[in-house]
């Protein structure tokens, strides 16, 4: 399945995190105000680190309502179930 899905996507490759994840992120009066822990940075496609940041909101908020905001707030339009091979690959690794 993913060999197929590679075959079709666009990549989106910039510098990310490689661990996007809540515990990573520092928050002052609601926003995002600092990230660190960035050992695994590097260049990859974007939607490996709004996997991990979809995955973890799940994991450490639990309440898929928080997702939506979290795609928005990321500037990402796309339905969620489009980061599904993204989610495969983060497994994987």
């Amino acid at each position: 399945e993913l060999r197929t899905w590679s075959q079709t996507v666009t990549p989106e490759i910039l510098f990310c995190h490689g661990d996007y994840c809540l515990p990573n992120a520092l928050v002052h009066d609601g926003r995002i105000s600092g990230v660190v822990d960035w050992s695994l940075g590097g260049y990859a496609d974007r939607r490996v680190d709004l996997a991990a940041g979809v995955w973890s909101v799940r994991h450490n908020l639990k309440d898929d309502r928080y997702v939506m905001t979290f795609l928005k707030a990321y500037g990402y339009e796309e339905p969620e179930e489009r980061l599904r091979p993204f989610k495969l690959l983060q497994k994987l690794a």
